[in-house]
């Protein structure tokens, strides 16, 4: 899960500068290229949106369970 966090973290600047270099290209790009480019960024950025989104949701949920199983010998010690 960290492997996949730190790659995320990698490629985000990557997204940036491929984003705000495709605007630029979109501008430049003669006749129906410039949408074609347009619409590119938009399914690469709305994939990578998604894809954070999904690994930021496990790994919230590995946290807690974790937090939740180191819980359980402190209930037992307690219990017992």
């Amino acid at each position: 899960m960290q492997q996949l966090l730190e790659e995320i973290k990698e490629i985000e600047p990557v997204i940036q500068i491929m984003n705000e270099d495709g605007e630029k290209l979109s501008e430049l790009a003669p006749g129906d290229a410039g949408f074609k480019v347009e619409d590119t960024l938009t399914k690469d950025k709305k994939r990578f949106e998604a894809v954070n989104d999904a690994v930021q949701n496990k790994a919230d949920k590995y946290r807690a369970s974790k937090l939740k199983n180191a819980e359980v010998p402190q209930i037992l010690i307690y219990l017992f």
